[in-house]
């Protein structure tokens, strides 16, 4: 659980938008005011963290404000060494079990079509009651 460090004092539209960087190997998405923000830090550890008031918190940095913004879905992720992609998930709460098959076997070519249809219905399982 993060502490409430109270509001941010930067103003803008907190709608995801992605982040990408040369030193970055994954895809993520930040509140659209962070993503040309100077208080915007990346912690090995902690991910993406606003700097902002750093010097009165130290080692408890900020959390990304995200404003009002809530998603559609929360993201769910097969058990590794599968890929997921937001693709795949969107299938899977549409419940498209079809486009979720296609998808899959796309992202992981290597894997059985009985594996594909277990690991829908484990996920499924896990967001029903959440929608």
């Amino acid at each position: 659980m993060a502490l409430d460090h109270g509001t941010c004092r930067v103003s803008g539209s907190t709608d995801p938008v992605r982040f990408e960087n040369q030193f970055l190997t994954s895809v993520v998405e930040i509140p659209r005011k962070c993503s040309n923000c100077a208080l915007l830090q990346i912690d090995s550890i902690r991910g993406f963290t606003c700097g902002q008031d750093a010097h009165i918190w130290g080692n408890f940095p900020r959390e990304l404000d995200w404003g009002s913004w809530h998603p559609e879905y929360f993201y769910v992720e097969l058990p590794q060494p599968k890929m997921t992609r937001r693709a795949l998930i969107e299938q899977l709460w549409a419940r498209d079990l079809v486009g979720f098959l296609k998808e899959y076997r796309r992202i992981n070519p290597d894997t059985a079509m009985s594996e594909a249809r277990d690991d829908y219905a484990r996920l499924l399982q896990l967001i029903s009651g959440q929608d």
